[in-house]
């Protein structure tokens, strides 16, 4: 039996072919950082807020699932340092929002202390994250810091004011709107940025609604006085920091 030969340029293509999907998966499959892992734990507190506020409707349960997963998948590598303080704070706020998802959809279902809770292990999760960022000489981007603000804004429309880490008010976790707006404004939606058109139209519909949050009052009411928005502030902000991440420098 004569065997075929493959002309060259046959061949060539293929490596060409096979070099691109490998590229291609490895932009995909890019590294774990803890600026991921603080964005995806304060869209999983987010999205169990929202599960719990809406009546605990399905696609939001899955929403939540899917935030967890993404989380844990964020931060299991990071544990590879052996980071206990990392890992019991993943531990204690993974646990905690499983624990929520079984809760009842009555008011009295939940304990009265489990939203503070909630935000107590976020912000511990956050500031494992964020020291054993600095340990290592990294720092984050803009986009936990609009995470962290719209998870503020999301705990206000369904629990009343979010209690923030008073105590450093130097970094993301101890500070509001009235500080963390300027800072996303001139990382993302001055001209000056250097981010794309696109992301900042984004930033400047969802500055909108988190210029209307006001952390100074413990009612469930804006300054405006209109009702909070909070599914279309998750969708537009989940849109925002996705952008982001794939613009460096941000």
């Amino acid at each position: 039996m004569t065997r075929t030969r493959r002309p060259l340029w046959f061949i060539a293509s293929m490596l060409l072919s096979l070099l691109s999907l490998s590229l291609s998966l490895s932009a995909q499959a890019a590294p774990a950082s803890y600026e991921q892992a603080q964005i995806y734990a304060c869209r999983a507190a987010s999205s169990f807020m929202i599960y719990r506020g809406e009546g605990l409707q399905p696609e939001h349960a899955q929403q939540v699932q899917t935030d967890l997963q993404q989380l844990q998948d964020a931060t299991q590598p990071l544990l590879a340092q052996g980071d206990a303080a990392l890992n019991s704070a993943l531990k204690n706020l993974v646990a905690q929002l499983q624990e929520g998802m079984q809760y009842g959809p009555e008011e009295e279902d939940m304990p009265w202390a489990f939203p503070s809770n909630l935000s107590k292990n976020l912000r511990s999760f956050l500031k494992a994250s964020m020291d054993a960022e600095q340990r290592q000489g990294l720092s984050s981007g803009v986009s936990p810091k609009i995470q962290y603000l719209m998870t503020q804004y999301i705990y206000s429309a369904y629990f009343g004011l979010f209690e923030i880490s008073r105590e450093s008010p130097d970094i993301y976790l101890g500070q509001t709107e009235v500080q963390l707006i300027p800072q996303i404004e001139a990382a993302v939606g001055s001209d000056t940025a250097g981010t794309d058109a696109k992301t900042r139209t984004r930033w400047k519909f969802l500055k909108t609604a988190l210029a209307d949050m006001d952390s100074s009052v413990s009612s469930n009411s804006t300054r405006s006085k209109r009702p909070f928005a909070p599914l279309v502030v998750d969708r537009h902000g989940r849109s925002l920091t996705g952008l982001l991440l794939q613009q460096p420098g941000t």
